[in-house]
């Protein structure tokens, strides 16, 4: 036995939600980023023989945060399909 159209309509509204929801904390996320990444700019100029693996950290992070930004992107065009 499958799941009742308005359970289904239910499911689906609640992960459209919850996707939203997702979307603000990228854009808080991507503002935090872009400061540590300013700040990090501005360690790097204070103390320039640490500024090789301040950037290092930086680049890892970036990856990261791309890596986590298509995974959600793809979990949102997905939903968006249902």
């Amino acid at each position: 036995m499958g799941i009742s159209p308005s359970s289904e309509v239910s499911v689906c509204t609640a992960l459209q939600r919850r996707l939203s929801g997702m979307e603000r904390d990228l854009a808080a996320i991507q503002a935090k980023l872009d400061s540590l990444e300013q700040e990090a700019d501005s360690i790097g100029t204070e103390h320039p023989d640490d500024a090789a693996l301040i950037r290092e950290r930086i680049t890892q992070i970036q990856q990261i945060w791309e890596q986590l930004k298509q995974m959600v992107s793809i979990n949102i065009l997905e939903l968006r399909g249902l």
